[in-house]
């Protein structure tokens, strides 16, 4: 298995806002989702990953038990920020509205300036 430890992680102002809803192990562990996730839109898991709570607890977030990870997992299920199926033995995780984040990304990076993007004009 192949861990990303390079990258750049890219959120809008209006994503942490959405968040407030979640506690603190639910925001984290969605942050972790969003980062593992196949980015490539070509890929036919896309926007998915098959990472355990094991696998997540030993890779990125070793402070935290696999129980303690399980419990946020269901929070996010239950929130509607992941949904998961079971495919050849193993649970696999898409993060929902992954597709909006990577429009909001194209968006910015399509000519806009940070200074433009939400600005109003007098």
């Amino acid at each position: 298995m192949k861990i990303k430890d390079k990258g750049f992680l890219y959120f809008h102002r209006k994503q942490i806002i959405e968040s407030f809803h979640l506690t603190d192990a639910e925001y984290r562990l969605r942050d972790i989702y969003r980062a593992i996730v196949d980015w490539d839109s070509k890929h036919d898991n896309y926007a998915t990953t098959d990472l355990s709570n094991i696998e997540i607890k030993e890779i990125y977030w070793p402070t935290k038990s696999p129980q303690a990870i399980g419990r946020a997992r269901k929070g996010l299920l239950r929130n509607g920020e992941i949904e998961s199926w079971r495919y050849r033995g193993r649970t696999v995780t898409r993060v929902i509205g992954f597709e909006t984040i990577q429009n909001q990304r194209a968006k910015t990076n399509s000519g806009q300036t940070r200074e433009s993007v939400g600005s109003k004009s007098d």
